[in-house]
């Protein structure tokens, strides 16, 4: 779960050398849903065109038709060319339940790319990660501990605040959530594409050590999902001499 430095790096040289458009999926959605999603979307790729499918759409509000018929249908119309596919996915992301919103989303990314591309005559990149984005950024949800794994006082939770907020925010990151939960805080953050996560809290983490050293310079920085509590004390004894 820790951040790799070294996949960062080759992350940031694709960026750099991508000639196009890049897009980031925004929202969170299972890796497990895009996963599933993508495949079918591979198998699409070798059927022939829907055709008429404006006069199929109903199956999507029949009760009685599975949901694995429905993804499948939701699938195809997103590889259409047509920007009625797109406003009709748009309008369905509103109406459907949930076993069905996550899929959409995928499909309403899957659509607008494909027109962009056909509009603006260039290739267009999708970033996909469980955790999304917002706004040209990544979200990630990080966690950071007590050097001695002791409860943070008022006095320390306050430090990490101030630090954080004034920090990252200098650096154009946005805090959306910060939470304490006895020996440690985590927070979810969306951080700008071409910036380095691990240097931007390692900066933060000096500055707020000027006020009595008790941070841990080990962290986890991850944008697959957010983990519980029990993720978090897992990997803490999986790793116990690493921190």
């Amino acid at each position: 779960m820790k951040y790799s430095e070294e996949v960062f790096e080759n992350f940031q040289q694709f960026l750099e050398s991508f000639k196009g458009d890049i897009n980031i999926l925004e929202g969170i959605v299972d890796v497990d849903v895009q996963m599933e999603y993508f495949e079918e979307s591979k198998k699409t790729k070798d059927l022939p065109p829907l055709e008429e499918w404006e006069s199929q759409v109903q199956l999507l509000y029949d009760p009685n038709v599975d949901i694995k018929t429905k993804k499948e249908f939701i699938v195809r119309i997103a590889s259409i060319d047509d920007v009625k596919v797109y406003r009709f996915l748009e309008k369905f992301y509103e109406e459907t339940t949930d076993d069905l919103k996550d899929w959409t989303r995928l499909a309403i990314q899957e659509s607008r790319l494909l027109l962009q591309s056909k509009l603006l005559d260039q290739p267009q990149l999708l970033i996909s990660t469980g955790l999304g984005g917002k706004e040209g950024k990544l979200r990630y949800f990080i966690v950071l501990f007590h050097r001695s794994f002791k409860d943070y006082t008022p006095f320390q939770e306050k430090i990490i605040r101030s630090e954080l907020s004034y920090i990252l925010q200098n650096k154009n990151v946005i805090i959306e959530q910060i939470d304490f939960a006895g020996n440690y805080v985590s927070l979810i953050a969306l951080f700008p594409l071409f910036v380095s996560v691990t240097e931007i809290l390692q900066d933060a983490l000096r500055e707020i050590n000027q006020y009595g050293n008790f941070m841990n310079e080990k962290c986890i920085i991850t944008n697959v999902r957010i983990l519980s509590a029990g993720d978090i004390h897992q990997i803490i004894s999986q790793n116990e001499q690493s921190y």
